[in-house]
């Protein structure tokens, strides 16, 4: 897993650091090793524009110029303003003593140069650019030049990923450790690559982790031969109504929770949907339920037959939003004491349930919202989340006691303590149906072991590979979820070999 820091973390980490050492000598390996990356990515690179802001940023902007030059390669300092840092202007007339020139950019109509390294705003930018860096964005986005990031892109917020006006970067150089606002929301539409250089800060709290590929090596246990179905758990889905159909057959795929790691798959759902779901659950056993208008009429004694001894139980998908999913949700919660997922309408659900049924329940409960479910989750607006998500998801699990794994561009997984991030997937799976695919995943990823949190976030960075290769297969405009599927079973075969 690859450490991500929070701004906070970064701050206090920062801080230590220039007591040990000197913050004019942290400016210099921040520029050292983000030159070393430029010089490496760029062989034959013979003229740079860097852009830098008044702030530490602009600081780091000096010393690469310095050292480019150094290079023989020739640079324009282009300033904001004629404001430094005292660090920063340390480094600015070092700069100036290797030759490189400078002038403010207030009225530059084009860069003449090869590359523009963008030094305007370091990790600490929040709120919206003033009139003249808009304009400058705007300059280096239209230039068709190859951009250079230094540690975040200007425009865009370190924690969550968000702006206005954002510098879109052919790469982003990370300073010590990659930061929230490298994954979250809008920064995949801003950063084509991404790279971090340490230079020796050691973060003082524990950081929020990325999942890589190499974590999910050893996640599937070696089946042994003195075993039989039982010993691998039972699970069971409850969803499907006449308007959606298709969300428990997606879900369900006896494919993604059987061969996920599950011994049994036991499916529930309304009488009248047996010839919709039959033919397509060879692996699976059916369990049919009482059904009103099409959708499910709650039965208490039918659901306390179907619960009894699963180890994970996944419920929602396609189930409508009524008053029946509403006394299912609460039945479940009082009385299941397994691995319980609550998706779609059984989150539609839950929001209309006080709180205390979730802190008292003997489940262990993992949600999995999008963004508006979680609104309704939690009763914050969607810009309140937007603004801090993983604190947003953080307080919200440690106040009911869940696992909750918000979809997202990067997927955010927690329990209120650990924070596990998954930068992988792709727009083609924004599609009705590849919630309830993820889902199903789930439901037999949760069997593996008792590493509940961690087991749903590599559950995710799997669905997140799956879709990926689904999009290579066909492309993002004319993928399925049922593409995400078929590739699920060729993952998890990838990982076992």
């Amino acid at each position: 897993m690859i450490n991500v820091a929070s701004l906070e973390n970064m701050k206090k980490s920062d801080l230590k650091a220039c007591s040990l050492s000197s913050s004019k000598e942290l400016m210099f390996n921040a520029g050292s090793k983000c030159t070393e990356v430029i010089l490496k990515r760029y062989p034959y690179l013979k003229f740079v524009g860097i852009v830098c802001g008044k702030g530490n940023n602009g600081g780091d902007g000096f010393v690469i110029a310095s050292l480019l030059k150094k290079h023989n390669i020739d640079v324009n300092i282009y300033l904001i303003e004629e404001t430094f840092s005292e660090n920063g202007k340390y480094y600015f007339n070092e700069a100036l003593k290797e030759g490189c020139n400078y002038s403010l950019i207030h009225n530059l109509k084009e860069f003449n140069e090869d590359l523009i390294i963008d030094c305007i705003f370091g990790i600490g930018f929040k709120g919206e650019v003033n009139n003249l860096v808009a304009r400058v964005i705007d300059l280096i986005n239209s230039s068709n030049k190859e951009v250079v990031s230094i540690d975040i892109n200007s425009g865009l917020n370190a924690e969550n990923g968000m702006g206005n006006n954002i510098i879109r970067s052919s790469l982003t150089i990370a300073i010590n450790n990659y930061k929230p606002g490298h994954f979250l929301n809008m920064a995949k539409d801003y950063i084509h690559e991404l790279e971090v250089v340490d230079i020796g800060i050691n973060l003082i709290d524990e950081p929020y982790y990325l999942i890589e590929d190499k974590d999910l090596i050893n996640m599937f246990p070696k089946r042994k031969n003195f075993t039989t179905k039982r010993d691998y758990g039972y699970v069971g889905l409850i969803g499907g109504s006449i308007n959606y159909s298709g969300a428990l057959r997606l879900s369900s795929m006896a494919l993604a929770s059987v061969v996920s790691g599950a011994g049994v798959v036991k499916l529930a759902t309304i009488k009248s949907l047996a010839n919709n779901i039959l033919p397509n659950i060879l692996e699976a056993t059916y369990y049919p339920l009482s059904e009103i208008d099409n959708h499910l009429l709650f039965d208490e004694k039918e659901i306390e037959e179907f619960i009894r001894n699963l180890k994970v139980l996944t419920i929602g998908m396609g189930l409508m939003n009524n008053d029946e999913t509403l006394k299912l949700v609460k039945y479940v919660l009082d009385h299941y004491e397994g691995i319980l997922i609550l998706d779609a309408d059984a989150l539609n659900a839950l929001s209309k349930i006080d709180s205390v049924c979730l802190k008292n329940s003997k489940a262990k409960i993992i949600l999995t919202p999008h963004l508006y479910e979680f609104s309704r989750l939690s009763h914050k607006e969607v810009s309140e989340i937007l603004s801090s998500p993983i604190n947003a998801i953080k307080n919200y699990c440690l106040e009911n006691n869940v696992i909750v794994l918000l979809k997202g561009p990067t997927t955010i997984v927690s329990d209120g303590n650990k924070v596990y991030l998954i930068n992988r997937g792709t727009p083609g799976m924004a599609k009705g149906g590849s919630g309830d695919v993820l889902s199903g995943l789930l439901t037999g990823i949760c069997c593996l072991n008792d590493e509940i949190v961690t087991n749903v976030a590599k559950g995710a960075y799997i669905n997140g590979l799956a879709g990926e290769k689904a999009a290579k297969q066909r492309s993002e405009v004319t993928m399925t979820p049922s593409d995400t599927v078929e590739n699920i079973k060729v993952i998890i075969e990838n990982i076992l070999k």
